[in-house]
C-alpha cells in the first residue's frame, strides 16, 4: 500500500487548524514546515479532511481484520488502495474495489505465463534453427580445408616437374658450351706464333682504354655520391643528365656505353624516390599550417573530443584564481563597486532554490493566503539549507588577491541579525551600490533594505514591505533606492530622509525584477505575466506592457532608456518601445525558460559608440543567445554550458562576454568569433558573474559558499 508522506500529512493538519480557527497555530506549522512550497492542491482536499482520514483509517483496521487471515495476502490485497480511496470510500466499495483489482491481477499474471511460455518455445526452436546453421558452417569449412590441400598437393608437383625440367636443359647448354670451347683452344694452338702477339698487343690496348675510360666515368659518380643529401634534392635531374649526356659522348665502346646509362638510370630514378619524398612533406607541413592558421582542429582520433582539448588549453590558471571564503551557506548575489578595488556579496536565499540533485530550479511565488509569500520549486522537493544573514565587502588588489582572501576573512561582514546569523527572515536577497561606490544597499527576506557605508556601518532602515524584497536598484543621482517585493508591490525610497517616496501598488502577483529608465522613471515585472513603466508622482502606470505567456523574471532597459528587454518562463525574450503598445520584436530561439538577459555596453550613449548593440539571454536550456536587437535576428548561440545558465555579463569594452552555469563552469566568449577564450571550472553551481569596472577581473558566486575572482588577460 502507498504511505502518506509527511508532506501530506504536514498540509491535512494546517488545513485542520484553519478550519478549527486555531490561525497562528496554522501560521508557525505553514512557515516551519513550508507549506507554500508543496506541490498539492488546496481545491483538491475536501473539508474536514483529517478527521476523515482517521475515522478511514479505523476502517482500514476494520477491513484489515476481515478480508484475510494471510499477513502476506493482506499486503497484496493493500498494494491496490491509495490514501485518497481511503478518504473518499467506505469499506465495501473499498472491499469490491481490492476484489476486482485482485481478479484483474490474477488475469494478468496467467497472460505473462502464458507469454513466457512462448517466449520458452521459441527460444527452444532458435537453438536448434542455430544448431543446424553451426553444423552447415562446419561441413563448409572442412570440404573448403579438403579442396584447399588438393591444390596445395598439384602446385608442388607442378614446381618439381619444372625444375627437373630446368636441370634438363641447363646440363645440356652446358654440354654444348664446353664443346664450343674445346674448339675454339684447338683453333687457337693451331695459330702462329705471330698472331698470337698481335693479338695480345691488341687486347692490351683494348684493356688500357677500358681502364681509363672505367675511371674517368666513376670519378664524377663518386663526387656526387658524397655531396650532402639537401645539395642532392636541389640539384635539377636535368643538369645531370646533361653532364652525364657530355661524358658519354667522351666514352668509347659498347661496354662503356651500357654501363653509364644503367647507372645514370638509376640515380635520376633515386632522385625521383626522394623527390616525391620531400613533396609529401611539404604538404604535410603546409596542411598543418593551415590547420593552425584557422584555429581548427585536424579529424580527431577515436575517442578524442577536438572541444575538450581546446578549453584545457584555454582553462585560466589556479594562479589567476583568489578564493575568497567565510559565508556559511550558498553566495547567490554578488556586484562591484563602481569605484573599483570593492567587491560585495551576499547570501541569496528568497530568489532562488536548489533541488536536492544539486541543480538549480526555476524560482517561483506564491501566495500563501496568510498575510505573506513563500517560494516553491517545480519538478521537485527542495534541498534544506539555513542562510547565513549577512553580506560580506572584500577589497581586491590589484595583483588579484584579496587582502585577506585565503584565510576566509572579509573585509566588512555586514550582518542583517544580532547574535546569531542563521535565521531565515534576514537572509540577503539582492544588493546594489550606488553610482559612486559610497553606498551598499542591501535587501533581504523580512522585508527591509539597509543602506551600508564601505566600512560597515547601517546608515538606514527602510521597512514598509509586507513579504520578501526580490529586487533592489540605486537611480544614477543616487536620491532614490527602488524596491520591488513579494507583497505585489514597488517602492521608491527617499534615501536622504530615509522614507518612502511612493508606494506602486499595479501587480497582482509578486514583484519580481525593477529597473530605472532614468532618475525619474522605471520599469516592474512581475508573477502576473505583466510589465508596468511607472514614473514618480503619477499614481497610474505611465505604459503597460502585455505579451507574455508566462512570468517574467527580468527586465532591463538599454543604455539610452530607448527599449526595454523582458524575458519571460514562456521561453521568449521581447523587446518594447515607448513608441508603442506591443512589442517591438518577439525572440523565441530559446527552448526552456529564460532566466535573466544583458544589455551590451555598446552604441550610441555608450563609452563604446562604434560597436553595435546586442542584447544576451541566458537559459535554462543551457545556451546563452546574442540578439541584433535592431533587426530581432540571432547572432550567436553559445553552446558550451551543460546544465541551466543563470547569469551573464558584458566586458566593459563590450568584446567579451562571461556567462555562469549550474554546470559548475564559467565561460569567456568572443562576441566577434562566438567562441570561448577562457573557461574555469570551481566545485559548486554559479549563480551569478560580474566584470569590475576596469574589464581585468570576473567575480563569480559558487554554490559551495565561496567567491572566486579571476584575472583575466588575453
Amino acid at each position: 500500500m502507498a504511505s502518506i508522506t509527511s508532506v501530506e500529512l504536514n498540509f491535512l493538519v494546517f488545513r485542520y487548524l484553519q478550519e478549527s480557527g486555531f490561525t497562528h497555530a496554522a501560521f508557525a506549522l505553514g512557515y516551519e514546515a513550508g507549506i507554500n512550497k508543496c506541490p498539492i492542491d488546496g481545491n483538491l482536499v475536501p473539508p474536514g479532511a483529517l478527521i476523515t482520514f482517521i475515522q478511514k483509517g479505523l476502517q482500514y483496521l476494520e477491513m484489515e481484520a476481515n478480508l484475510n487471515n494471510s499477513d502476506a495476502d493482506v499486503d497484496e490485497d493493500f498494494s491496490f488502495i491509495q490514501p485518497m480511496d481511503l478518504i473518499t470510500k467506505d469499506v465495501n466499495e473499498l472491499q469490491r474495489m481490492v476484489k476486482e483489482k485482485r481478479k484483474s491481477l490474477r488475469k494478468d499474471r496467467e497472460k505473462e505465463s502464458e507469454k513466457e511460455r512462448d517466449r520458452e518455445r521459441k527460444r527452444g526452436r532458435d537453438n536448434r534453427r542455430l544448431d543446424r546453421e553451426k553444423d552447415h558452417v562446419k561441413e563448409g569449412e572442412r570440404k573448403e580445408k579438403d579442396e584447399k590441400s588438393g591444390t596445395e598437393k598439384d602446385e608442388k608437383a607442378g614446381r618439381e616437374r619444372g625444375e627437373k625440367s630446368g636441370k634438363e636443359r641447363e646440363g645440356k647448354a652446358g654440354k654444348e658450351r664446353d664443346e664450343k670451347a674445346r674448339k675454339e683452344r684447338d683453333e687457337k694452338a693451331g695459330r702462329g706464333d705471330e698472331q698470337l702477339t698481335k693479338e695480345r698487343e691488341v687486347k692490351a690496348a683494348k684493356d688500357k682504354e677500358t681502364r681509363s675510360l672505367k675511371e674517368r666515368e666513376e670519378k664524377p659518380v663518386k663526387e656526387k655520391e658524397e655531396k650532402p643529401l639537401k645539395e642532392k634534392e636541389e640539384k635539377p635531374v636535368k643538369e645531370r643528365e646533361e653532364k652525364l649526356g657530355k661524358e658519354k659522348d667522351d666514352k668509347t665502346g659498347k661496354e662503356g656505353d651500357d654501363k653509364v646509362g644503367k647507372e645514370r638510370d638509376e640515380r635520376a630514378k633515386s632522385h625521383d624516390g626522394l623527390s616525391e619524398k620531400v613533396k609529401v612533406v611539404e604538404q604535410e607541413e603546409k596542411f598543418t599550417v593551415k590547420h593552425e592558421d584557422s584555429g581548427a582542429c585536424p579529424d580527431p582520433e577515436p575517442m578524442d573530443i577536438c572541444p575538450s582539448t581546446m578549453l584545457v588549453e584555454r582553462e585560466i590558471s589556479n594562479s589567476d584564481v583568489t578564493i575568497l571564503e567565510g559565508h556559511l551557506s550558498e553566495v547567490c548575489a554578488c556586484a562591484w563597486s563602481p569605484s573599483g578595488s570593492l567587491l560585495a556579496s551576499g547570501y541569496e536565499m528568497a530568489s532562488r532554490v536548489s533541488l536536492g540533485s544539486e541543480h538549480c530550479s526555476e524560482r517561483k511565488v506564491v501566495d500563501t493566503g496568510y498575510g505573506g509569500c513563500g517560494l516553491w520549486v517545480s519538478g521537485g522537493f527542495t534541498k534544506s539549507r539555513s542562510g547565513d544573514s549577512t553580506a560580506r565587502i572584500w577589497t581586491i588588489s590589484d595583483k588579484g588577491s584579496s587582502s585577506t582572501s585565503q584565510n576566509g576573512s572579509a573585509d566588512v561582514v555586514l550582518k542583517h541579525v544580532k547574535g546569531k546569523t542563521n535565521e531565515k527572515s534576514k537572509d540577503v536577497t539582492t544588493l546594489d551600490w550606488n553610482g559612486e561606490g559610497t553606498l551598499l544597499a542591501t535587501g533581504s527576506y523580512d522585508g527591509q533594505a539597509r543602506i551600508w557605508s564601505t566600512n560597515g556601518e547601517l546608515k538606514s532602515t527602510l521597512t514598509r514591505h509586507k513579504g520578501p524584497i526580490f529586487s533592489l536598484k540605486w537611480n544614477r543621482k543616487g536620491d532614490y533606492l527602488l524596491t520591488g517585493s513579494c507583497d505585489k508591490t514597488a517602492i521608491v525610497w527617499d534615501v536622504k530622509a530615509e522614507e518612502p517616496k511612493q508606494q506602486f501598488e499595479f501587480h497582482t502577483g509578486p514583484t519580481l525584477d525593477v529597473d530605472w529608465r532614468n532618475n525619474v522613471s522605471f520599469a516592474t515585472s512581475s508573477t502576473d505575466n505583466m510589465i508596468y513603466v511607472c514614473k514618480i508622482g503619477e499614481n497610474n502606470a505611465i505604459k503597460t506592457f502585455a505579451g507574455h505567456q508566462g512570468e517574467v523574471n527580468c527586465v532591463k532597459w538599454d543604455p539610452t532608456g530607448t527599449l526595454l528587454a523582458s524575458c519571460s518562463d514562456d521561453n521568449t525574450a521581447k523587446i518594447w518601445s515607448m513608441r508603442q503598445d506591443t512589442y517591438v520584436h518577439d525572440l523565441k530561439e530559446h527552448l526552456k525558460e529564460i532566466y535573466t538577459i544583458r544589455w551590451s555596453p555598446t552604441g550610441p550613449g555608450t563609452s563604446n559608440p562604434n560597436h553595435q548593440l546586442v542584447l544576451a539571454s541566458a537559459s535554462f536550456d543551457s545556451t546563452v543567445k546574442i540578439w541584433d536587437v535592431e533587426h530581432g535576428k540571432l547572432v550567436h548561440s553559445l553552446n558550451g554550458h551543460r546544465e541551466a545558465v543563470y547569469s551573464v555579463a558584458f566586458s566593459p569594452n563590450g568584446e567579451y562576454l562571461a556567462s555562469g552555469s549550474f554546470d559548475r563552469s564559467l565561460h569567456v566568449w568572443s562576441l566577434k568569433e562566438g567562441k570561448i577564450v577562457k573557461t574555469y571550472s570551481g566545485n559548486g553551481g554559479i549563480f551569478e558573474v560580474c566584470w569590475n569596472k576596469d574589464g581585468d577581473k570576473i567575480a563569480a558566486c559558487f554554490a559551495n559558499n565561496t567567491v572566486c575572482v579571476l584575472d583575466f588577460r588575453m
